[in-house]
């Protein structure tokens, strides 16, 4: 469970759970997204990367991004075995987990960055606020961009993105999610209809997972959880 203040752990078996605390200190940190490995557990905070390493069941503050102190690390992407993609509301930068150094990505995104995922061709999408989606080869070449301009996106506001099955889910602010094909770029949307109950129960959508089994859940702003 991560929290603006501490990071909060339960094991299975366990009927509580217990405070993790960065290399002992009992200072509040922010916790604002993670991603797992085989070994352990990156989470991104406030200009700093920590660390969860599962065989010491320790927590670390890893690195920090000295130069960038309002670097809100918001999402996570793996770019290889030694590189993250760190994604905040004012820029992105790329994170090397063996010298613990960041560095400036060959992207151009510097501000209003909203979400950002590499998808299983390895290539980069990046939603910056109100301008849609840019894709790019993870060498900084733009392949295309989707906007409500010169596609079928429902809304400009990104605010999440989820890759199931070569299709990229979207979440939006307003426009429901929309789904991206990865091989044709056939774009479908799923949006409330006023009045509609058929339709779907939400049109501003915060967060996309998908399970074990394949199904999404999305978690909506104002509308609760929902399985689809």
């Amino acid at each position: 469970v991560l929290t603006d203040k501490k990071l909060l752990c339960r094991s299975n078996g366990e009927d509580s759970f217990k405070v993790l605390l960065p290399d002992g200190k009992i200072d509040p940190f922010q916790f604002f997204c993670a991603i797992n490995d085989d070994n352990g557990v990156w989470f991104g905070g406030m200009s700093k990367i920590f660390r969860y390493d599962y065989e010491t069941e320790k927590l670390t503050m890893f690195s920090e991004i000295k130069d960038r102190k309002s670097f809100g690390c918001s999402h996570i992407s793996v770019i290889n075995d030694t590189t993250l993609l760190c994604t905040s509301h004012n820029g992105i930068l790329e994170f090397n987990t063996q010298t613990g150094e960041f560095s400036s990505t060959p992207y151009g995104m510097d501000r209003l960055i909203s979400c950002s995922m590499i998808d299983s061709k390895g290539r980069v999408w990046i939603a910056s606020f109100n301008r849609g989606i840019d894709i790019f080869e993870k060498d900084g070449k733009r392949l295309k961009t989707f906007h409500k301009e010169n596609s079928d996106l429902s809304n400009n506001i990104v605010l999440c993105m989820k890759e199931r099955d070569s299709v990229v889910w979207c979440g939006t602010d307003g426009g429901g999610i929309t789904t991206i094909d990865l091989d044709n770029d056939n774009i479908q949307v799923l949006s409330h209809v006023s009045g509609d109950l058929s339709s779907f129960p939400a049109n501003s959508i915060k967060s996309l997972y998908v399970d074990d089994y394949g199904d999404i859940w999305a978690g909506s702003i104002r509308d609760g959880l929902i399985s689809i």
